[in-house]
């Protein structure tokens, strides 16, 4: 009977060591498993966040890009209207100066202006000069040729469309534009600088 009794205590203290071995093997699985899991939640989770990021990022160059191509085009906009607005004002400016300059040169005080321009040519390029004017004002030829002591030569010259001298010295190696034409065309730069025609494009 003892010998029985030993046997099955054998027997039950076996099974409980293989029971305790398994469940010491199956802790160490699920503990591993657990593990396992949180590397690969804590990975996906990583993986979602910078997934989020990019996608942010993304996200955020294309609105800035999207603003930067229309504040681009608004900015080509404007400077086509500005250079537009620009070029119509300095035309009807100058219009209205040429016809002014024209209307100068029909009054009465353009002899005296002729005759102040004719001695200050006469003192700058001297006896035995031409002098260039429009057709229409060799009738002041007689006007032009007593301030150049009576020794120049008037001759009529179709570029000079509203008034005023050109001369040239007896020997032609100095000239002297003193038109009226020129004298408009030599305000062009200087208005487009000057006046503030200009817009700050912000």
């Amino acid at each position: 009977m003892k010998a029985v009794l030993n046997h099955e205590e054998r027997l039950k203290s076996f099974l409980d060591s293989i029971n305790r071995e398994t469940q010491e093997n199956y802790n160490k699985v699920l503990s591993e498993i657990e593990e396992l899991n949180k590397k690969e939640l804590s990975q996906a989770e990583e993986y979602a966040e910078k997934q989020a990021h990019d996608f942010l990022n993304k996200s955020i160059a294309n609105s800035k890009s999207d603003a930067n191509n229309k504040i681009a085009g608004e900015l080509s906009a404007g400077r086509k209207k500005l250079s537009e607005l620009r070029s119509k004002i300095t035309a009807e400016v100058f219009d209205n100066a040429k016809k002014e300059l024209t209307a100068f040169a029909e009054s009465k005080d353009y002899d005296a202006f002729i005759e102040k321009s004719a001695q200050s040519l006469y003192d700058l390029l001297g006896n035995g000069a031409k002098v260039y004017v429009k057709e229409t004002d060799m009738k002041l030829a007689e006007l032009i040729s007593k301030a150049f002591n009576n020794d120049c030569t008037v001759l009529a010259d179709n570029d000079i469309a509203i008034g005023g001298l050109k001369a040239q010295n007896a020997d032609g190696t100095l000239i002297a534009d003193d038109t009226l034409d020129t004298r408009l065309s030599q305000q062009y730069e200087w208005f487009l600088s000057s006046c503030n025609l200009s817009i700050e494009l912000q």
